[in-house]
């Protein structure tokens, strides 16, 4: 990203013991970072103090999302202003050696909900970082997030959307609407298997769909050779060369041509 200018910013998307019970956050089936705080939040802490040192001084790292699609409410026995108090603790680590990168922040409830974060106001270089789906369109969408906007003074940004499958109109209403009013987005996601959403749509190999059967227990169990041989195979097919190139949707994206896109992934 450096040698192509191309800024970066840092997303904790599966922190030690896991910010929600959910896949995505490469859980055992329980939030741990809430349910066992002494054991995890030391270890994200220090997560993020190591990657903060290492970065702080390059131009492109624009800064740190602290956790992605936290989820505190829906579980019993957890207490919702934990998240401001660790956000908090992360933001005082990270400035420890870097005053000045941007913290982004995320609500509860999938990076929707920021009523415990209020007063989002312990750093001079804050974003509240909001995720929907599909993709907010509107003022009236937009709305509950931009009174914390005005209330605190603070950027917006949609950090996470997508998932519109042709011919992707509210991709290109969304992204308009969002330049419009002044807030930045990065869209969810750059690759696929199969599904027909994003900049390239990658093909799943009859390797890794054998490894799926036998985990749903459809096949039989891949000895510990082919397992390999066929992650590896599948993990080479994400390369975009082996990959199905969607221009419209590209298209569809405010500011975005796919001739931009394309240009160099021959290499």
């Amino acid at each position: 990203c450096t040698r192509h200018r191309v800024g970066i910013i840092w997303d904790m998307h599966g922190a030690p013991g896991s910010q929600n019970a959910e896949n995505i956050s490469d859980s055992d089936g329980a939030a741990r970072l809430w349910t066992e705080p002494a054991v995890y939040w030391p270890r994200l802490r220090a997560l993020w103090l190591r990657i903060a040192e290492r970065y702080a001084r390059n131009p492109y790292i624009i800064g740190y999302d602290l956790l992605n699609e936290p989820l505190l409410r829906r579980y019993p026995g957890i207490d919702p202003a934990d998240l401001r108090t660790l956000y908090v603790q992360l933001t005082e680590t990270i400035r420890a050696v870097d005053p000045t990168g941007i913290i982004f922040v995320e609500g509860d409830d999938w990076a929707q909900n920021f009523q415990a974060l209020e007063p989002i106001d312990w750093d001079p270089h804050l974003a509240i970082a909001f995720h929907s789906y599909p993709p907010t369109a509107s003022a009236e969408g937009l709305a509950r997030w931009d009174s914390l906007r005005v209330r605190y003074d603070v950027p917006l940004w949609h950090g996470e959307t997508g998932e519109v499958e042709a011919p992707f109109d509210r991709n290109r209403e969304a992204t308009r609407f969002l330049r419009s009013v002044h807030v930045g987005w990065s869209w969810w996601t750059h690759k696929k298997l199969v599904r027909a959403t994003p900049p390239w749509v990658c093909p799943r190999t009859p390797g890794f769909q054998h490894i799926l059967d036998y985990w749903q227990g459809k096949a039989p169990r891949p000895t510990a050779e082919q397992a390999r041989a066929w992650l590896f195979d599948q993990a080479e097919k994400v390369n975009s060369r082996y990959c199905q190139f969607l221009p419209d949707m590209v298209a569809s994206l405010e500011g975005l041509h796919p001739d931009g896109v394309t240009r160099g992934t021959e290499r």
